[in-house]
């Protein structure tokens, strides 16, 4: 209905008043669609985020890449459940507990089903954590090539064992977050410190590679 129609419907009314109410009405209309349209992008940013947090809170199992399998919880070196042929580094650095994965459809007496010992220790000192890596593997296929970069990693022989270290971004927590990664009898290490020394990651690696 146009302005002047709706006029002569309600009489002998100034077609400006009817304007205002008409332009008002539109205005009202406006003025709520853009209301309920802020509070639903709102709440669309704040779903987002809240789901971005339980991600990094409650990572899956399923997209671990160092945990598949069937899980064994051990203490020390004695509590394997088969003896490994070679000389594994990981209980030098006496960790209070270790997680072993051996392959589902294996058998964990059977050290060829193996596929990682984990470990981690967080003191005064800095934040350790370790993976072991069993099987067929290489160190360039467990190496984490964003923070392996050409230009950030070093060389180092560590009691007669190349070792590559890499300085990753710095962490909320510590000035110092170093990743290393090796290979000793057949097993691929990989190794991460945070510390506020620098240094903390060479007598950690130090620790670690006795290979006496």
């Amino acid at each position: 209905m146009t302005t002047k129609k709706f006029s002569n419907a309600l009489g002998n009314i100034g077609e400006s008043y009817v304007d205002e109410a008409v332009n008002y009405t539109a205005k009202k209309k406006s003025n709520a669609w853009l209301k309920w349209g802020a509070i639903a992008a709102c709440f669309c940013l704040v779903v987002g985020v809240v789901f971005r947090i339980a991600i990094g809170f409650f990572p899956s199992q399923m997209t671990d890449i160092y945990r598949e399998g069937t899980l064994i919880e051990i203490t020390n070196e004695s509590e394997l459940p088969a003896q490994y042929e070679g000389k594994l580094l990981a209980f030098n650095l006496g960790f209070e507990q270790y997680e072993l994965y051996y392959k589902t459809d294996g058998k964990a007496e059977n050290t060829d089903d193996w596929y990682s010992l984990l470990a981690s220790k967080y003191d005064t000192n800095g934040d350790i954590i370790l993976h072991c890596m069993f099987g067929e593997t290489t160190v360039d296929d467990w190496k984490v090539s964003r923070v392996f970069t050409k230009e950030a990693t070093q060389s180092k022989l560590i009691n007669g064992v190349e070792v590559q270290i890499a300085q990753n971004e710095n962490s909320l927590k510590y000035e110092y977050w170093y990743y290393a990664i090796f290979e000793y009898d057949d097993v691929v290490y990989d190794i991460r410190v945070q510390s506020d020394n620098g240094d903390y990651v060479y007598e950690v690696l130090n620790e670690l590679i006795n290979v006496e």
